[in-house]
């Protein structure tokens, strides 16, 4: 941390370039194929409303060169959030860029003859439609050049140990302050993308976390969550116990995941007994996407609260730390706490799963406004649908003009169907 006065660029600490990169030159790398390169620093330019980061790749010996030969397809791939891998032939290249992009976006120019090529690829913003953490959430990541250890980036470490632990069947009748939480899963702008009748893969993904979070305190202890399509489970969650994560200002699930896979169920074991969610009746522009977006984020929830040790052979060493969707490291299976084995239908799974630390994902105030919506609906859910003389009062938009209530439940009312509509994903988990 360092001080300056406020407009004194002289000494202002900032800098356009990674960490670790001190001289801001390029640096060299060798390979374990004696194929050596240098890469350029992350260049920024300004071209209307478009901000993008360029980097250089040069092959610097004759035989490198050769594999930019005029047959030779270059591709790029979106990595990580703030991440590129080109691949030219059978060789593939990380380019890190220090703020999030969209891989999508991007423009590849080379030159053979020299043996060099460049990427320039555009910044990821709030409003874009995929890109940077809109696509992953919570990636994996590590140093550059470090020993390939992962880490959670996006999600706290944290230690179950040492976290309180709420008692849900005590204090059942207590909790209702977990449906104010949920309230702020969203910020201003998806309330905004959800009064367009517009969604995204990141949103629905927030608010089916907030949906297991509101039926686990509801159903009783060491429930099991399915997350399927079609009907068909592709994913288990086996959750075991609720704590509050002060550190971090949120609470967090301890759960173990197991991956519905075809050999899974050639296999023969049953499944037990699941709550099932199914991504089709989430409105989802694209099931295949949310899924995704869940297996993409498996691995980081495990990572955050891992207490074993990595194997020499495990599965994420490797030169980008690319974790396709369902990958996880195997070095964490059966690595079971004794309260799980307690739970007899749960007892034989206990080789094929891995723990995770499950939280909601709440937006940030310094990136994006977060209070204006979420403070209207809590002044909502403290007039708990009591007359103020036109009627009472809609729980989804405030208006305290005629209203009916709802069909299935009779606990809360609304204004119109439109409304009703709007606020199904978040009155769901509680409707009876």
């Amino acid at each position: 941390m360092t001080r300056t006065k406020f407009g004194s660029s002289p000494h202002s600490p900032g800098t356009k370039h990674l960490p670790r990169e001190q001289d801001h030159s390029s640096l060299s790398l060798s390979t374990p194929d004696n194929e050596s390169f240098s890469m350029s620093p992350p260049k920024f330019s300004l071209k209307g409303p478009e901000r993008n980061y360029t980097r250089r790749l040069t092959l610097l010996t004759d035989t490198a060169r050769q594999t930019l030969t005029s047959d030779t397809e270059i591709t790029a791939k979106q990595s990580s959030p703030c991440t590129v891998t080109v691949t030219y032939g059978a060789i593939s290249r990380l380019f890190q860029f220090p703020y999030p992009v969209n891989g999508k976006n991007c423009t590849i120019r080379v030159s053979r003859k020299a043996g060099w090529f460049e990427l320039c690829v555009q910044t990821s913003t709030l409003m874009a439609a995929f890109g940077g953490y809109l696509d992953s959430p919570v990636p994996l990541s590590r140093q550059i050049d470090m020993a390939p250890q992962p880490i959670s980036w996006n999600v706290s470490t944290i230690n179950f140990n040492r976290l309180p632990r709420v008692d849900v069947n005590r204090f059942a009748n207590k909790l209702s302050w977990l449906d104010y939480l949920a309230l702020y899963v969203r910020s201003d702008r998806d309330y905004a993308l959800q009064e367009l009748g517009s969604s995204r893969t990141l949103l629905e993904y927030k608010v089916m976390i907030s949906m297991i979070f509101s039926k686990y305190c509801a159903m009783g202890p060491n429930p099991a969550f399915g997350v399927s399509i079609d009907g068909e489970t592709n994913l288990l969650l086996l959750t075991t116990d609720l704590f509050i994560d002060s550190a971090s200002h949120n609470i967090v699930l301890d759960a173990y995941w197991l991956e519905v896979t075809p050999e899974f169920k050639k296999s023969g074991v049953k499944l037990p007994k699941h709550q099932q969610f199914d991504i089709d009746d989430m409105g989802s522009v694209s099931p295949v996407a949310l899924l995704n977006m869940w297996k993409q984020s498996i691995p980081a929830m495990a990572e955050r609260c891992r207490d074993w040790e990595h194997k020499e052979t495990y599965e994420y060493k490797t030169e980008s730390l690319v974790v396709d969707a369902g990958l996880v490291c195997s070095c964490g299976k059966g690595k079971v706490q004794p309260d799980f084995l307690r739970i007899g239908e749960w007892a034989g799974l206990a080789p094929k799963v891995v723990r995770l630390a499950l939280s909601p994902l709440l937006p940030e105030p310094f990136v994006e406004p977060t209070r204006t919506q979420s403070l209207a609906a809590v002044d909502v859910a403290r007039i708990g649908g009591k007359m103020n003389g036109k009627g009472t009062v809609c729980v989804a938009c405030g208006s305290n003009g005629p209203t009916k209530k709802c069909g299935q439940c009779k606990q809360v009312s609304y204004c119109g169907r439109e409304c009703q509509r709007k606020d199904w994903k978040q009155h769901k988990p509680k409707c009876c």
